[in-house]
């Protein structure tokens, strides 16, 4: 089995998946040595491993790792990846960037693909169905954009996107939430019809944790998917263990 780390600012997903299939799943706010023993304890032998690091990730939790589990990765762009990265550079490129388009890939193979992530930053990359992935880009995330309001205005309070989304604001309130929500959907949409004039069959995947928030709300077929980080992740834990 294959234990995958993906270890934010905030917070750590953990997932265990068996033969390609995700088997467990949880996110806890801190990862240690204790913990882990306990998961695989009960949750059966594993063999290898892979850490996505973008939060704090220490010594000890690492050296547990690289002592007690067969094959060990940590993700950096110096790895092998199933796919061919054109992004010119490549040693600035965020793990869940990299991880999204590898899931990508597990779930639309030979495909055109758009992957939003939409978490504190919204990330777009593309990888084609030749399996190159050409790049993206990066706009600020939902909350972000009502903090930047709150934080560098006077007197702009400081809201969030559960509420009336009317086209035109009634109130302070529902103008923020609307410029800001409406705004992230037609930007995303905006994104959508551009390429879709230049990639045939355009398969838009969704994830990251205002995915569920927005998947209903754009015009246009979106396959959502909160784990898609993950697949990605252990996708690439997967092909450097056969390489």
């Amino acid at each position: 089995m294959n234990l995958i780390l993906d270890i934010g600012n905030t917070r750590t997903k953990i997932a265990i998946f068996s033969n390609g299939q995700l088997k467990y799943y949880t996110a806890i706010s801190e990862i240690s040595v204790d913990y882990l023993a306990k998961l695989i304890d009960q949750q059966g032998e594993v063999h290898r491993a892979i850490v996505a690091a973008t939060g704090a990730f220490g010594d000890e939790v690492k050296e547990w790792l690289q002592q007690n589990i067969s094959f060990f990765l940590q993700l950096s762009a110096d790895l092998s990846f199933p796919f061919q990265i054109k992004y010119r550079t490549r040693h600035t490129l965020g793990n869940d960037r990299i991880a999204g388009v590898s899931g990508a890939q597990v779930m639309f193979p030979h495909k055109n693909c758009l992957v939003i992530d939409a978490g504190t930053a919204i990330t777009y990359d593309l990888i084609d169905d030749e399996g190159i992935y050409w790049g993206g880009n990066i706009s600020p995330g939902i909350s972000m954009r009502f903090q930047a309001l709150h934080t560098f205005t006077q007197k702009l309070p400081l809201i969030h996107a559960e509420g009336e989304i009317p086209t035109v604001g009634y109130s302070t309130e529902t103008a923020i939430r609307s410029g800001v929500v409406l705004g992230v959907i037609y930007e995303i949409e905006r994104y959508i019809r551009e390429l879709v004039g230049q990639y045939n069959d355009l398969q838009v995947l969704l994830t990251g944790g205002d995915a569920v928030f927005l998947a209903d709300k754009i015009n246009y077929p979106i396959f959502a998917d909160e784990f898609l980080v993950l697949k990605g992740l252990n996708r690439i834990l997967e092909y450097n263990a056969h390489t």
